[in-house]
């Protein structure tokens, strides 16, 4: 065979017209086919692709808690030593045999119960994981709960949603911070909602300091949190607002018409990344975003973050802040600086992409390095 096979470019053109799961781990050059005499290939001629072969390929490690533990699953089922979370199941020694028995410690582990086919459709550690993560995420918001989206760590970070009303939006950001664990909430709908985040974080960490995180009108709604927790004489020590604009007084600014654009970047966005669209298959689950969409603009409309509070505030101020949210009153015009609203320091930095571009792929890695320079920061003076 002459020149150099160019496997990345092999497997994009394969995307092109092929799911993930159908696309192969792992590429051998032939110089050509072997055939039958009726000119068919013969499959049992093909060369056989040895363990040693299959180690110099591609390997990625493990980058989650899920695909570790995915990692020791499948290592344990298989009976080898390493594999990448790209390493197609089927192509490292997996049967229909071995597939059950993977399935079934899936269930021990991770008390997930997937579909037979799933694993055929989720074939390598990396989609397998965002699978779980995806099963796991709906089990949680049924209960309206609190739900961890990367390691258990020592130090915590409590996320509260932005305008959708899903704490999933956070799960790659997750992925992306080492220093701490990520809790994050769906949009409570009931109106005790603040007394049930207290109570939900205090059943992760009993005692301050805390630090809240929130993207967009999660802001608005950690800094209320943040207030409740100080009323009853839980130290919080940060607040950190990716991009959420301030608003004096209480009035209307979010409109029935609002809701619905919401709602339709936000099918179509789900539509646009596999990680999100196993959510949106089912109508109900549709109906119950579009109504958290609902509840939540009413909330914001009838809020005003009035009080001061006695916790650093990071703001991470998105590009070309003027294209943030306006409105002709000018009694609803965000405001961007909260110095103000603590006792505390109140600090900006400027982070990437347009406001409503700030977790999307091309920003999502950018703006991590700026949150987790600023956890660090925390984490010198904060000791759980």
């Amino acid at each position: 065979m002459e020149g150099t096979l160019d496997k990345s470019a092999v497997r994009a053109y394969l995307k092109e017209s092929l799911p993930d799961y159908m696309v192969p781990s792992y590429l051998k050059p032939l110089d050509s086919l072997p055939l039958t005499t009726n000119g068919k290939v013969d499959v049992r001629a093909l060369p056989e692709i040895s363990p040693d072969e299959l180690a110099e390929g591609a390997y990625e490690a493990p980058r989650t808690r899920t695909e570790a533990k995915l990692a020791e699953i499948w290592q344990d089922v298989l009976g080898v030593s390493s594999i990448g979370i790209d390493d197609h199941f089927f192509e490292v020694g997996g049967n229909s045999l071995s597939l059950i028995k993977l399935l079934s410690n899936i269930k021990s582990v991770f008390g997930v119960a997937l579909e037979l086919n799933s694993l055929y459709k989720h074939p390598t550690i990396r989609l397998a994981a965002q699978y779980i993560v995806t099963e796991e995420y709906r089990r949680a918001s049924e209960e309206d709960g609190i739900y961890l989206l990367n390691e258990e760590k020592e130090a915590h970070i409590f996320a509260f949603p932005p305008i959708a009303g899903l704490g999933i939006v956070y799960s790659e950001l997750a992925q992306a911070i080492g220093s701490h664990s990520l809790y994050a909430f769906d949009f409570i709908e009931s109106d005790d909602r603040i007394d049930r985040y207290v109570s939900l974080m205090t059943s992760k960490q009993q005692e301050g300091p805390y630090v809240l995180f929130g993207y967009s009108a999660g802001g608005n709604l950690a800094f209320e949190v943040a207030a409740e927790l100080t009323r009853r004489g839980l130290e919080v020590s940060d607040l950190i607002l990716l991009d959420s604009y301030k608003f004096d007084s209480a009035v209307v600014r979010i409109q029935s018409a609002d809701t619905a654009n919401v709602y339709q970047d936000i099918l179509e966005e789900a539509d646009a990344r596999p990680f999100y669209r196993k959510l949106f298959e089912t109508d109900d689950f549709k109906d119950k975003v579009k109504h958290k969409i609902e509840m939540y603009s009413h909330y914001l409309n009838g809020l005003a973050n009035d009080e001061v509070i006695g916790a650093n505030i990071h703001f991470i101020e998105a590009d070309k802040a003027g294209e943030a949210p306006k409105a002709e009153n000018p009694a609803i015009v965000p405001i961007v600086d909260w110095s103000d609203y603590t006792t505390k320091r109140y600090t900006r930095y400027q982070g990437f992409g347009k406001h409503g571009e700030m977790l999307a792929p091309d920003y999502l890695l950018s703006n991590a390095a700026v949150l987790t320079n600023i956890l660090q920061q925390t984490r010198k003076i904060t000791v759980f």
